[in-house]
């Protein structure tokens, strides 16, 4: 069972981030054709890299909780990346001039993985500042 909440904010982290390479990222209609074109991560080789090595950090992070040090850079690495994935995404929506079609979901979805990896950092620093304190009463 996970009984630190930081797990948990860097699992629903991995699962948000995880869900948008099967998210359309913008609906395109060809002037005078009949049927829109929907642009997916595939076809931003970019975007799906850094949104697999996002989903992939947040998921080791879990796992290294008997370093503390190392999961809080861990943690502050995703959040960073997460940052990066926003932003890229949000440029790429306005240089190709897809903003009225984007889908604007991913980045409310991007938005909140950034936040629970955010969460997850702050707490694992107070994790580690509470051992610090254990440790200097030894």
């Amino acid at each position: 069972m996970i009984q630190r909440k930081q797990s948990i904010f860097l699992l629903l982290a991995a699962i948000l981030v995880f869900v948008i390479p099967f998210m359309p990222l913008a609906t395109v209609a060809a002037e005078g054709a009949m049927d829109a074109v929907e642009l997916t991560m595939c076809g931003a080789p970019v975007l799906l890299a850094v949104d697999i090595l996002v989903g992939l950090l947040a998921l080791i992070c879990i796992f290294c909780f008997r370093n503390l040090c190392l999961q809080r850079r861990l943690a502050n690495l995703t959040t960073v990346l997460t940052l990066v994935l926003l932003g890229s995404f949000i440029l790429t929506v306005y240089t190709l001039n897809l903003l009225p079609n984007a889908n604007h979901i991913v980045t409310v979805i991007l938005i909140l993985a950034l936040n629970l990896s955010n969460l997850a950092a702050i707490y694992i620093k107070k994790d580690q500042r509470l051992l610090d304190s254990v440790n200097r009463l030894r």
